[in-house]
């Protein structure tokens, strides 16, 4: 009877759970025409008008705010890049924002200078969004890429606390079957079953939070690129130590492939070519007797006697 009783009230959660997700589908407003929903919200509780009565609809639930969670990538030209991150980062703290991750990298010139490259990703608050991507933008002597996305999470986040209240509701009628068991395989049933509901009201409660902090902060890439750097009109200062350097770096180098060049014959190609001679050696011998024996007898006894030497 109790196992009963757990199959029909998991049976209505996820019943429940499905109306909720095609009401959200129903009622969630377009992103590109936002609404602001009847009623007047008050410390967190959207009221009825007067003379309406309170439906629990999902519509209802919505929050008067919406939540968008921004992400943008911008891509500035800038005199020095490490003074650049290091103004952007001071940017970001004053307008009360976080540094996610930094990074500096150098790299090499074909003329032998070196060039600098910053990275820095940030969150600032979503209300201080433009101003920060303003503040940026002065950083630059030229602003190479700037883009912005945008995602409304609303209808996702009050499907989850509508989801929320569906499990801990089901957590607490499990609890009480947990007091009705009387066997031990009916306390393992209901401990399965509200193990399961614990995990799913978990796994909600993060994504909750997480979309909580994303909407709050928006998430900017900044990529801080060099000016172009422009080839110097003479040539450096020439330094016999240079040249004497590079020419014995370069006798070093033809040395080794030298050396190596006679390891290659030695190890390799002189055992194969020795191995090679004592074959074709062998294989002409073999050739050779095998056409005197059998392609020639006749020559053996045509062969004339030598001439007898008379005397006069």
């Amino acid at each position: 009877m109790l196992k009963r009783r757990i199959r029909v009230l998991l049976f209505l959660v996820a019943g429940a759970g499905l109306l909720l997700g095609c009401a959200r589908a129903k009622t969630a407003p377009s992103p590109e025409q936002p609404r602001m929903l009847p009623g007047i919200a008050v410390e967190g509780e959207v009221m009825a008008p007067a003379g309406e009565a309170k439906t629990a609809t999902v519509a209802d639930e919505m929050p008067a705010l919406r939540m968008i969670v921004y992400e943008g990538y911008m891509e500035l030209r800038v005199e020095n890049p490490k003074e650049a991150l290091d103004q952007a980062w001071r940017i970001t703290e004053e307008l009360g924002g976080y540094v996610v991750s930094s990074d500096v990298s150098e790299a090499s010139l074909p003329d032998g200078r070196t060039t600098t490259r910053a990275h820095l990703v940030v969150r600032v608050p979503a209300q201080h969004l433009q101003e920060a991507r303003e503040r940026f933008r002065s950083l630059a002597l030229e602003v190479l890429k700037d883009t912005l996305n945008s995602e409304d999470v609303t209808a996702e986040y009050v499907d989850i606390e509508a989801r929320l209240r569906h499990l801990r509701a089901t957590e607490k009628e499990l609890l009480k079957f947990l007091e009705e068991a009387r066997t031990t395989e009916e306390v393992l049933e209901v401990y399965r079953h509200l193990r399961q509901v614990r995990e799913d009201i978990e796994r909600l409660e993060g994504r909750k939070r997480y979309l909580q902090q994303v909407s709050k902060f928006a998430r900017l890439e900044l990529q801080f690129v060099p000016k172009e750097v422009q080839p110097p009109v003479l040539p450096g200062v020439w330094t016999p130590k240079t040249t004497l350097q590079a020419a014995l770096r370069a006798l070093i180098r033809t040395l080794q492939v030298l050396a190596d060049l006679a390891i290659w014959l030695v190890v390799y190609f002189l055992p194969l070519f020795l191995m090679f001679a004592a074959l074709t050696w062998v294989g002409y011998r073999v050739l050779r007797w095998g056409y005197r024996r059998f392609f020639r007898p006749e020559d053996r006894g045509n062969t004339p006697p030598p001439a007898s030497k008379t005397t006069p």
